[in-house]
C-alpha cells in the first residue's frame, strides 16, 4: 500500500496500545472494617456480562489512499446469512474520518470471542474476523482496478457520429442472442474488463457521499414490494438527437457465505416500445454483454462501460430517441474455471439457465422489463438522482415468492449516465419512500430479584424482560435518536407485588425534543432524562393473577412490548449503552432496584441503603451490593433481536441449581458463557422454565 496508508496503520496500533489498560482488583469494605462475618466487596467485579473494548478500523481506496466517509459496521457474529443478506444490526456503525479511520469503544458480550467487521459502503467487500482483545485493529481495502499492460489497439469512441468499428461481436450462448463487445485480451481471467484495453471501459471515481446516498436508497432488508413492480424499470431516450449511455458498477448488497463462488453476469438490450411483450421475445432479441463478472470481491466499484446500440445490422454509440434500454442479470451465469482458460468469448465460460424456464430457479435471468419475467413484475428498481445527473438501478435476483427473497433490490447496483445528461429518464421512476439512516443496537434480557434490600431466593425470575437499545446515527457519527424496546417475559414476584419499570439515559433533558417523543414522557425532577416504561407490568402482561411464565404447569403468556423513541434537538458525539440505567420499582415509586453500582434516580428512597442485607455506599459510588456472589439484577446479552431470552430458572430454583457454572463465574470470573443454555454442560435443564 501507499506510504500514507501504511503510516496510518502503525498509528492505529499505537493509539490503541497506549489507551488500553488493565484495572487492578479493588477490594472494598464500606464500614472500613473487616469483620469475620462480612467479606470484603470486590468492586472490580461488576457482575457484568458485557465488556467495553477499543477498536480502530481503517478504510483504504482502490488506489491505496485513505478513504473518508466509508460506513463501517461491527457485529458480534457473522452478519451475512447464507444468501448474503444482513438481517441484524451492528454493535457499532460509523463513518471513517478524514484519515480514513474509526476509533470506537464497543460493548461486547463476554462470551463473544470474535467480532466481524464489514463495510456498508459499496466497493469494500467481504467481512474480516477479529479476535476480541483490549485493543483491536482492522484494515478494509477496496477492490482494485485491473489494468492492461498492453495499450488498446481500438480507437476511443466519440459522439461525432463516426461509425464505430467493433472487431468483436462473438455470440456467447446457444440459448440466447447474447453477444460480447470485448476481445479476449480486454478482459481478465476472472471476467473483469481491464482498464487501458477496450475503448468502452473506463474508471469513474465514486465519492463516499454518493455511495452512501445509494446505500440509503437501497438499504439491506428494506422491502419495497409496496411500489408498483408491474411498471417497467427500463431507461427511455428522450433527446431528439439521441444519447450516449454509460453504466458504472456500484456494488451489491453483500453476496457472501454461500455465494462466494456465485458469479453473476450483467447484460443489456435495447428495444422499441411494443417489441418485448412476453418472456419468449428475449430469446430471439439481441442482448449485449456488459460485465461478465459482477461479484463484489472481484469487480471494482467505479468500473464504467459505454453501452452500444444495435440497429439490427451494426453497433453504434448513439441510442435514438424513443429507444428503451433494459438490463438483465444472469445469476450464477459465469463459469470461473472456463473463462480463465477459454476467455470471455468462449461459450463454455457461461452456464445460462435453459431458455424455456428462465426463472425456474434462483440461477435464472432477471430482467428490468416486467414482461420478460415469469411473474410479469420487474426485478429491478430504478430511481433518478438529479443532483448527480444519473439514475440508479438496483436488482433483486431471486424469484418472487422465494422464501429467501428480501425484495430490497440491492443485489446488484449500477449507476446510469448519459450525454447529454438529461437525454434519458426512467420509464417509471420509483420514488424513495424513506431514506435509510444508519443505526447500531445492543440486545439483552434483564432479570431482577424484588426483595431488596433483603436477600432474595435468587431464581432471578421475579421480573424478566427483553430489551433493545438502538442508536440512530447522523453526520460525523453523532447520535440523533435513541429507540428503546422492552418486552416483558416473566413475573415470578408474588401476585400482590406491583412492579414498575423505568430507564435513565445519560442525557440532559434539555437536548431532548419533547415534541417528537414517542411512547413515554420524561419523568420530572431527575438528574438525567428518565422515562417510566410501565407503572405496573401486570398491564403489559395482561394479568393480575398468580405467577407469570415461571411455573412449568402454567399456560404461557405473551407480554406486550413498549417502544420509546427519543429524538435529540442537539445530537451527541458519544452515548455508551453500558451507561443506560434500567431499573424496577416495587410497590412504590421510591423503592428502586438497579444493576450493580448503578445510581438510583432522585425519586428513590435512599434511606433503604445500608439496611437489611444491602451494603451500598453512595459516597463511594457503591450501589446495590450485598456480597460477591449475588446481585439483585443481572443483564444478559443477546446477539440480535431474534435471539431468545435468557432461560431463567423455575420458581424458587436458585440460579446455581440451574446454572452450576454461575458460582465459578462469581468466584474467579471464569466460565464466561455460564448463562448460555445452548452450551453443553452449562445447565440442568429440568430446573429451567
Amino acid at each position: 500500500m501507499g506510504n500514507n496508508v501504511s503510516l496510518l496503520k502503525y498509528a492505529l496500533l499505537i493509539v490503541l496500545f497506549c489507551t488500553s489498560c488493565v484495572k487492578e482488583k479493588d477490594l472494598y469494605e464500606p464500614s472500613g472494617k473487616n469483620p469475620d462475618d462480612m467479606e470484603e466487596l470486590d468492586l472490580s467485579f461488576k457482575f457484568s456480562l458485557r465488556t467495553d473494548k477499543q477498536i480502530g478500523v481503517m478504510a483504504a481506496s482502490a488506489d491505496e489512499k485513505v478513504a473518508e466517509g466509508i460506513l463501517i459496521g461491527i457485529y458480534p457474529q457473522q452478519p451475512y446469512e447464507e444468501d448474503g443478506t444482513i438481517v441484524i444490526k451492528p454493535l457499532y456503525v460509523g463513518y471513517t474520518d478524514v484519515d480514513g479511520c474509526i476509533y470506537a469503544i464497543i460493548s461486547v458480550p463476554v462470551n463473544v470471542d470474535k467480532v466481524y467487521i464489514t463495510s456498508l459502503t459499496a466497493g469494500f467487500p467481504g467481512v474480516q474476523e477479529v479476535d476480541v482483545q483490549p485493543g483491536m485493529t482492522c484494515v478494509l481495502s477496496a477492490v482494485p482496478f485491473q489494468v492492461s499492460t498492453n495499450a488498446s489497439t481500438r480507437m476511443a469512441v466519440a459522439r461525432s457520429g463516426a461509425e464505430l468499428a467493433i472487431p468483436v461481436s462473438q455470440k456467447l450462448s446457444n440459448l440466447y442472442e447474447l453477444y460480447s463487445p470485448y476481445a479476449d485480451a480486454e478482459v481478465g481471467k476472472d471476467g473483469i474488463p481491464l482498464l487501458n484495453a477496450s475503448p468502452l471501459v473506463s474508471k469513474e471515481e465514486l465519492s463516499p457521499k454518493f455511495l452512501n446516498r445509494v446505500n440509503s436508497w437501497y438499504p439491506e432488508q428494506k422491502n419495497v414490494q409496496d411500489v408498483d413492480l408491474n411498471k417497467s424499470s427500463d431507461l427511455v431516450v428522450t433527446d431528439e438527437l439521441g444519447a450516449e449511455v454509460w453504466a458504472t458498477y456500484v456494488g451489491d448488497g453483500g453476496f457472501y457465505v454461500n455465494n462466494r463462488t456465485v458469479y453473476n453476469v450483467l447484460t443489456y438490450y435495447s428495444y422499441k416500445e411494443g417489441e418485448l411483450n412476453k418472456r419468449e421475445d428475449i430469446q430471439r432479441h439481441r442482448m449485449t454483454l456488459l460485465l461478465p463478472n459482477i461479484h463484489q470481491e472481484k469487480c471494482p466499484s467505479g468500473l464504467k462501460v459505454q453501452l452500444l446500440y444495435w440497429d439490427g445490422n451494426k453497433y453504434d454509440t448513439i441510442f435514438p430517441k424513443g429507444t428503451r434500454i433494459g438490463f438483465a442479470v444472469a445469476r450464477d451465469g459465469l463459469n470461473m474455471t472456463n473463462i480463465a482458460t477459454g476467455g470471455v468469448n468462449s461459450k463454455s465460460a457461461y452456464k445460462f439457465q435453459n431458455q424455456t424456464f428462465p426463472n425456474a430457479n434462483v440461477n435464472g435471468f432477471y430482467y428490468s422489463t416486467p414482461t420478460l419475467n415469469t411473474t410479469k413484475k420487474t426485478n429491478a428498481v430504478i430511481r433518478s438522482m438529479s443532483d448527480y445527473n444519473c439514475c440508479i438501478m438496483g436488482f433483486d435476483i431471486r424469484p418472487y415468492g422465494d422464501a429467501k427473497a428480501d425484495y430490497d433490490f440491492n443485489d446488484v447496483l449500477i449507476k446510469l449516465t448519459a450525454s447529454p445528461v438529461s437525454a434519458v429518464k426512467p420509464e417509471e421512476d420509483i420514488p424513495v419512500i424513506d431514506e435509510f439512516a444508519p443505526s447500531e443496537a445492543v440486545y439483552g434480557t434483564l432479570a431482577f430479584e424484588d426483595q431488596w434490600p433483603k436477600m432474595g431466593d435468587y431464581d432471578f425470575n421475579d421480573f424478566v424482560m427483553n430489551y433493545a437499545y438502538e442508536l440512530e446515527k447522523g453526520d460525523g457519527n453523532s447520535i440523533t435518536a435513541v429507540k428503546l424496546t422492552f418486552t416483558p417475559i416473566a413475573k415470578g414476584a408474588a401476585p400482590w407485588t406491583h412492579i414498575g419499570v423505568g430507564i435513565e439515559l445519560p442525557l440532559s433533558e434539555d437536548i431532548i425534543d419533547r415534541s417528537k417523543l414517542e411512547g413515554a414522557i420524561i419523568e420530572e425532577g431527575n438528574e438525567w432524562a428518565t422515562f417510566i416504561v410501565w407503572n405496573d407490568v401486570n398491564v403489559a402482561l395482561g394479568t393480575t393473577e398468580g405467577y407469570v411464565n415461571t411455573e412449568g404447569t402454567a399456560t404461557g403468556i405473551s407480554g406486550t412490548p413498549a417502544e420509546i423513541t427519543v429524538r435529540l434537538k442537539t445530537p451527541v458525539s458519544n452515548l455508551q449503552t453500558q451507561k443506560f440505567n434500567p431499573f424496577i420499582f416495587v410497590n412504590s415509586r421510591q423503592k428502586e432496584i438497579h444493576l450493580v453500582d448503578y445510581k438510583p434516580t432522585k425519586h428513590a428512597d435512599v434511606s433503604l441503603f445500608k439496611t437489611e442485607n444491602d451494603r451500598s455506599d453512595p459516597k463511594s459510588g457503591v450501589y446495590y451490593r450485598m456480597d460477591n456472589r449475588y446481585p439483585w439484577a443481572l443483564d444478559f446479552p443477546r446477539k440480535e433481536a431474534s435471539s431468545p431470552a435468557w432461560k431463567y430458572p423455575k420458581e424458587r430454583i436458585n440460579v446455581i441449581q440451574a446454572y452450576p457454572n454461575y458460582e465459578k463465574w462469581v468466584l474467579d470470573q471464569s466460565n464466561l458463557s455460564w448463562f448460555d443454555a445452548s452450551v453443553s454442560g452449562n445447565v440442568n435443564k429440568e430446573f429451567l422454565y
